[in-house]
């Protein structure tokens, strides 16, 4: 019976460290132009996130962008991260409608698991972060 106590209790101390990958947002803070920028992206929580990846998805009509971060449990402050994540599109953007980000100027974020957002040059965002120090 102890071992089994002992089994139960190493098995609940490996769940406390669970990571999850999930979507965030993400905004232009300025229209972008030929083939090479930079988006601002939410990359989790201060102490207990990371930034994971970047999927860029290209047609001759639009360019969708998908940001993600790894989520972890653990002692995470409340303060939002932020950071600069670099694009390389094979063409340049052009006229393509560019897919994939946050609309709206509120500061909360949540991970967004659609693209519904339109036309995100349509939703640039220069007041929200400046990340130009960093």
């Amino acid at each position: 019976m102890a071992k089994l106590l002992v089994l139960v209790a190493l098995l609940g101390l490996a769940g406390c460290s669970s990571e999850e990958t999930v979507r965030s947002e993400w905004w232009v803070t300025d229209p972008p132009a030929g083939s090479d920028f930079e988006i601002v992206a939410h990359t989790g929580w201060d102490g207990c996130d990371s930034f994971d990846r970047i999927e860029v998805a290209e047609t001759d009509e639009s360019v969708e962008i998908r940001t993600f971060f790894t989520k972890r449990d653990g002692n995470c402050t409340a303060a939002l991260t932020y950071g600069l994540v670099p694009v390389s599109l094979s063409e340049p953007i052009g006229d393509r409608t560019m897919l994939g980000c946050v609309r709206g100027t509120s500061h909360a974020v949540s991970a967004r698991t659609d693209a519904s957002f339109g036309d995100c040059r349509d939703a640039v965002r220069p007041d929200v972060i400046d990340l130009s120090e960093n």
